[in-house]
């Protein structure tokens, strides 16, 4: 017991020195990060409205869909482990007017790609909720305000077979130029003709927070 009690008295005060450093050291990384990383709170936050934007089933091979998303490194959990991706895609057939915040943009193209993160009905699965990302390229008529933004989809399918309609929740999950660090969410309605090979989306509606 005396043996312990002096080893405990000659080495407590070393073990707290060690404490104390291993905690300051704690500190000074956690304060380094802080400064690297940015804040949301200097972030500039907009709505982002379109009314309509039609978009149309695509070959994923041919339309390079999801070799497109891949490249772009948004979605890293979708592409490994493998196995995640569905051979059902979808592009814009054409430009789609938009805006965000005070800028008048055009919505040039998208391509969209389902994942298996849920496996809907629509499709034959035992789901009522489909995931998709999008990656959606805007520019504004200066061609001064540009970039992609990217987006992780939730669709809610339990009503479509009722109405016709499905309403979904896009989560901005990133985005290039002026488009940096972007984060945000919109809501959009959709509806599909007969056999899915065309889509229309309506009512875009959300808020797009950037960096720049």
């Amino acid at each position: 017991m005396t043996l312990s009690v002096t080893y405990w008295i000659r080495h407590s005060g070393t073990e707290w020195e060690k404490m104390q450093k291993r905690l300051l050291s704690l500190i000074s990384a956690l304060g380094l990060l802080l400064g690297t990383v940015p804040l949301l709170a200097h972030a500039t936050c907009n709505t982002i409205t379109a009314r309509t934007l039609t978009l149309v089933a695509v070959d994923c091979t041919v339309g390079k869909v999801w070799t497109t998303l891949q490249a772009s490194g948004q979605f890293p959990d979708v592409f490994f482990p493998s196995g995640k991706t569905m051979p059902i895609c979808y592009a814009s057939s054409g430009p789609a007017p938009a805006s965000i915040g005070q800028h008048q943009i055009t919505i040039t193209s998208t391509l969209s790609g389902w994942t298996t993160d849920f496996f809907p009905d629509l499709f034959g699965g035992q789901d009522n909720l489909g995931t998709v990302v999008t990656q959606l390229a805007i520019v504004d008529q200066t061609g001064s305000y540009t970039g992609k933004l990217f987006t992780r989809d939730a669709i809610d399918l339990s009503q479509i077979t009722i109405t016709g309609f499905a309403s979904e929740e896009d989560v901005i999950v990133g985005g290039t130029n002026n488009f940096g660090g972007a984060k945000g969410t919109y809501r959009v309605d959709s509806k599909a003709n007969q056999d899915a090979s065309m889509v229309m989306l309506t009512n875009l509606n959300g808020v797009l927070c950037t960096n720049n």
